[in-house]
C-alpha cells in the first residue's frame, strides 16, 4: 500500500494545475464563510442583552404645533394667558365659524411657544401624564438638539434614566453643567481624551465619557443621506441646562415601554402612516409622531442585516461545496479512465478495489485537507473584515472568539463531503466491468477534447457563480435606490405642521394625504376592513410622475384614479376597475385608470 501512495503522489505532481486550482477554490470558499460567519457573530453577540440591559423603548412619540381645534377652552385660555395674547384669543372665539381667525391664532400662539417652549411642554406634560395613567405605560421625556457646525455635526441628547439608558464605555456621566459624553469613535478620530475641553458652537464643554445610546444602533445624522462619518459626526450626551443653553429649537419626544398593540392592534408602517391617532385618546390628537421600535431603522438595521448577510453564507457554503465535489468527480473520471492500464495490472498482482480507492482517494483528501489553510485565513481576515462590517453601528461589540461549529462547517464537513462522494464514486467506477466499445473523441477544437472542454467550462462556471453571487448584493441594492427614485423628481418636502397664510415659493408643488378605509371594488364589499392613503396632486405635477416617470400619464387622474402596485396585488385590482372609498364620512366611488410603480406602501392617487 505504501507503494501505491507514492504512486499517487508522483501523478499528483504531475497534476498539479489542476490540484492547485481545486485547492484555492476550497481555500477561498472556506475563508469567506469562516470570515463573514464569524463577523456577523460578534456583531451580533451582545445585540439582545445591550438592547435588554439599557431599557430600549417601545415606541416613541413627540407632539406637533398647539391646534385650537383640538384643545379644551381652558387650556386654551391657560396659553393665551402665559403667552399674554387674551386679546387674539377673544378675538378669535367672538368668530369661531371663520377659520382664518382660528388660523391667526394658531400662528401666533406656535410663535409665541417658539419664544417659550416651557408653557407647551407643561401643557403636553400633562396630557401625556393621563395618557401613561390611562394605559399604565411607562413614559420618560427625552430631549434633542441638532448643532451643525462646518463640517462637523452634533446631536445633544438629554440623560434618561428609566427608557434608552446611555452605555457608558469609560468614564462618569456628565451630570453637572457643561459636561458632555461623545462617541469613543469621535473622540479617537478627533484625538479627544477624557478631562479635555472640547469647544462646540463657540462653546467649551468638559469631556467626562465615552458612550453609546441604545436608539442609535445605525446613527443617520441625516434622513437624506444614509451614511456615518464618525470623525465628523457625534451624539452628545448633556443634563438639561447645558441643553438649554445651546439656544437652538429642542426637539421633545416621549419615550414609552408598553404594548402598543393594546390600542392599535397589528402595528406596522400601514398604520404609522394612516392610522387615526386620536384613538390614543382626549388631546392626544396633537402627537404628530408615533414611532415603534419596529420600525425605527436605526434600531433593526442591525438584525435585518445580519439576517440577510446569514442568508447569503448559509446558500454559500453547501452551493460551492457541490460545485467543487463536482469538479472533482468529473477530475476523478478522467483520472481513472486514464489510468485504467495501472489499474489492470494492480488488480492482476491481487490489489482489491477498495485498496486502490484508497490510494485514489489521496487526490481529493488533500484538495479538502486545504480547507484548514482556508479557515485559519478566514480567522485573521474576519478581525480586518469585522471592524469594517460594525463600523457603522454603535454599540459595544464582541471580543474575539474562535466556534467550533464554525470549524465544523467550514473545515470537518467539507473534509468528510468531499472524501466521502469522491470514495464512493472511485469505488463504483472500479467495480463496473469495463466494456470494449468504439469510442468517439468528440473534439471541438483540433488539439482539444470534449471532457477537457466540459471540465474548463464547470471550472470557469463555478468561478462566475461566485463572482455574481457576491455582487448580486450590490446590484439589487442599486437597483431598489433607481426603482425607488423612479418619478420623484423633487429635491425637498416641506411638511407643514398647521395652516398658514403664507404664499409657497414658485418651485414648490402643492399635494395633500389623508387616511381612508376602502370599502367596496367593484361594487363588491371588502371582507375585511382595508385601510389606505389618499394622495391629492394636480395633473400637471412635475415633481411627481406616478407613471413610467412619464408627465403625460398624469394626465388619468382626470378621468379616474391611480393605485398603488402593492394595493393592485392585495385587493386583485384591474385598470378599469371601480373602487369605493371613505373619506372624512364621504363615500366616494372612482374607476381605477393606473398602477403606479411605486410599491412601498398602498396608496391611491387622485
Amino acid at each position: 500500500m505504501r507503494l501505491l501512495y507514492i504512486d499517487q503522489l508522483r501523478k499528483i505532481r504531475k497534476n498539479l494545475f489542476n490540484f492547485i486550482s481545486l485547492s484555492i477554490l476550497v481555500i477561498i470558499i472556506a475563508l469567506t464563510f469562516t470570515a463573514v460567519k464569524s463577523s456577523i457573530r460578534r456583531l451580533d453577540k451582545n445585540y439582545d442583552s445591550y438592547l435588554q440591559t439599557q431599557q430600549i423603548e417601545d415606541f416613541y412619540f413627540n407632539m406637533g404645533e398647539v391646534d385650537v381645534n383640538f384643545l379644551g377652552a381652558t387650556a386654551i385660555m391657560n396659553l393665551c394667558t402665559e403667552l399674554d395674547v387674551e386679546y387674539d384669543c377673544y378675538f378669535a372665539f367672538a368668530h369661531p365659524d371663520d377659520p382664518i381667525y382660528i388660523n391667526n391664532l394658531n400662528i401666533i400662539i406656535n410663535q409665541g411657544i417658539n419664544e417659550h417652549p416651557e408653557v407647551y411642554e407643561e401643557l403636553i406634560d400633562n396630557f401625556v401624564a393621563d395618557f401613561e395613567e390611562d394605559y399604565d405605560y411607562t413614559i420618560e421625556k427625552s430631549s434633542v438638539v441638532n448643532i451643525d457646525e462646518g463640517d462637523f455635526i452634533y446631536k445633544f441628547m438629554s440623560i434618561t434614566e428609566t427608557i434608552n439608558i446611555p452605555y457608558i464605555v469609560e468614564g462618569e456621566l456628565p451630570v453637572n453643567d457643561f459636561e458632555i459624553a461623545i462617541f469613543p469613535e469621535f473622540a479617537e478620530a478627533n484625538n479627544i481624551n477624557i478631562g479635555d475641553t472640547y469647544s462646540i458652537n463657540d462653546k467649551e464643554y468638559i469631556v467626562t465619557a465615552f458612550y453609546y445610546a441604545p436608539e442609535f444602533m445605525f446613527p443617520i445624522f441625516s434622513l437624506s443621506v444614509i451614511n456615518f462619518e464618525p470623525e465628523y459626526q457625534t451624539l452628545v450626551l448633556c443634563n438639561m441646562n447645558t441643553m438649554r443653553d445651546l439656544d437652538h429649537f429642542i426637539f421633545v419626544k416621549y419615550l414609552v415601554q408598553g404594548d402598543l398593540t393594546e390600542i392599535f392592534g397589528d402595528f406596522g408602517y400601514d398604520t404609522m402612516q394612516n392610522g387615526d391617532l386620536s384613538l390614543l385618546g382626549k388631546n392626544m390628537q396633537l402627537v404628530e409622531i408615533l414611532m415603534p421600535k419596529e420600525i425605527n431603522f436605526r434600531i433593526i438595521a442591525l438584525p435585518t442585516e445580519i439576517s440577510n448577510a446569514n442568508a447569503f453564507i448559509d446558500i454559500f457554503l453547501p452551493l460551492f461545496i457541490f460545485f467543487i465535489v463536482i469538479l472533482l468527480l468529473v477530475f476523478m473520471k478522467r483520472y481513472i479512465d486514464k489510468n485504467q492500464d495501472d489499474i489492470k495490472t494492480l488488480h492482476a498482482i491481487g490489489y482489491k478495489n477498495n485498496e486502490i480507492a484508497r490510494a485514489i482517494i489521496i487526490y481529493p483528501f488533500f484538495i479538502s485537507l486545504t480547507s484548514i489553510i482556508g479557515y485559519l485565513l478566514g480567522l485573521l481576515v474576519s478581525n480586518k473584515l469585522f471592524e469594517l462590517y460594525s463600523s457603522r453601528y454603535l454599540f459595544p461589540k464582541a471580543e474575539f472568539s474562535i466556534d467550533f461549529d464554525l470549524i465544523l462547517y467550514s473545515v470537518i464537513l467539507p473534509i468528510i463531503l468531499i472524501t466521502l462522494i469522491n470514495y464512493l464514486f472511485i469505488i463504483y467506477n472500479l467495480a463496473k466491468k469495463s466494456k470494449k466499445i468504439n469510442k468517439i473523441k468528440l473534439r471541438l477544437f483540433k488539439f482539444t477534447t470534449l471532457k477537457t472542454v466540459l471540465t474548463t467550462f464547470i471550472l470557469f462556471l463555478t468561478v462566475s457563480v461566485m463572482i455574481t453571487f457576491g455582487l448580486n448584493g450590490n446590484s439589487m441594492f442599486t437597483s431598489f435606490i433607481e426603482t425607488t427614485k423612479l418619478g420623484n423628481n423633487y429635491a425637498e418636502m416641506a411638511n407643514l405642521q398647521y395652516m398658514t397664510n403664507d404664499d409657497h415659493l414658485d418651485t414648490y408643488e402643492e399635494y395633500t394625504k389623508t387616511p381612508v378605509k376602502i370599502k367596496e371594488v367593484n361594487s363588491r364589499e371588502v371582507k375585511t376592513s382595508q385601510t389606505s392613503t389618499l394622495y391629492g396632486i394636480n395633473p400637471d405635477n412635475e415633481l411627481k410622475l406616478l407613471i413610467e416617470n412619464n408627465i403625460l400619464n398624469n394626465l388619468l387622474l382626470i378621468d379616474g384614479v391611480i393605485i398603488s402596485d402593492y394595493l393592485q396585488t392585495k385587493l386583485d385590482l384591474r385598470v378599469g376597475d371601480t373602487i369605493t372609498f371613505e373619506v372624512g364620512g364621504v363615500i366616494i366611488t372612482e374607476e381605477i385608470v393606473g398602477i403606479s410603480q411605486k410599491k412601498k406602501s398602498t396608496h391611491i392617487t387622485i
